[in-house]
């Protein structure tokens, strides 16, 4: 703080920092993925040579209609991450049209492998809502014990959910979007 901050009373805001996508796509997914080497490893050699990645892993995005091209790269890094993720039970991908048990099931997996202890039993997920009800449920329900579900937007008519802490999710959606990565509690 200068003098004159001291004397006013002001509280001037540290600098904010300058995210390059390759290092906040490994913050994001650490902060998200609790530094889990299976995940960030991925990541790590995904950001390293991304065509040798698409090519070792062709049958992963194959499945998504996506091939290598030096134009998107950021994309399909963003991808293989949400990839690596979803492999190690971070996240799980829904159909829009999941549901309510399938929503349930993932739910839980997400909790559990977030490490985060949540009982979802007094939850009754109606079969006529969506997931997108359903997550706002869940976080009305679950943001008093300091629990949210995220999402992550790969524009995809699938909805890429997560649990984690209010405190790691709000931090990794900040980085997030400061280079272009759409986390949000309420899917869209």
């Amino acid at each position: 703080m200068k003098l004159f901050d001291l004397l006013t009373g002001s509280t001037a805001s540290a600098p904010k920092i300058e995210w390059r996508f390759s290092e906040a796509l490994t913050e994001v997914f650490a902060t998200l993925c609790h530094g889990d080497p299976s995940v960030t490893d991925e990541i790590a050699a995904c950001l390293s040579d991304t065509k040798t990645y698409c090519e070792t892993h062709k049958e992963a995005f194959d499945e998504r209609g996506l091939t290598y091209n030096a134009d998107a790269e950021t994309w399909l890094q963003l991808i293989a991450a949400v990839d690596a993720a979803g492999n190690a039970g971070y996240l799980w991908e829904l159909d829009w049209k999941e549901g309510s048990e399938k929503f349930r099931s993932a739910l839980e997996a997400v909790l559990q492998a977030s490490g985060l202890t949540f009982s979802t039993e007094r939850l009754a997920f109606d079969g006529t809502k969506n997931i997108p009800d359903w997550a706002a449920q869940f976080n009305q329900y679950a943001g008093q014990s300091g629990i949210t579900l995220y999402f992550i937007d790969i524009d995809s008519d699938s909805y890429v959910m997560g649990a984690a802490l209010m405190a790691d999710y709000a931090s990794a959606a900040e980085i997030a979007s400061s280079v272009g990565i759409h986390i949000s509690s309420r899917p869209e």
